[in-house]
């Protein structure tokens, strides 16, 4: 899922860097998969640490990456969905239409 959500990502750069535009509900499918990404490391990395019960296979070295792991993943999640609303719900136009009436002083 990583490489397939960064090589959409990338591609989406590299083609903004050439000045191609893209539409509000394409930016927002690339957020959405990268939330969709986090949510899925976060829902595997909880799974992970319930099955590594067993100490003799699972040193405690493994429970603290995967919980470092979750760490990351919730830490992304919770950056992506801000950046989400920042950007698509709670953000101003960059291009203000003008007002209809002009403004009598």
């Amino acid at each position: 899922m990583n490489l397939f959500v960064h090589s959409i990502m990338y591609s989406y750069y590299a083609a903004a860097a050439c000045g191609v535009r893209f539409s509000k509900p394409i930016r927002q499918s690339i957020t959405a998969l990268q939330i969709l990404q986090m949510v899925a490391g976060t829902v595997l990395t909880v799974l992970s640490i319930s099955y590594c019960t067993d100490p003799v296979d699972y040193p405690d070295r493994v429970i603290l990456n995967l919980k470092i792991g979750l760490v990351m993943y919730a830490s992304y999640w919770v950056l992506f969905v801000k950046y989400f609303a920042d950007a698509y719900y709670f953000s101003t136009p960059a291009h203000p239409q003008p007002d209809a009436k002009p403004k009598k002083e």
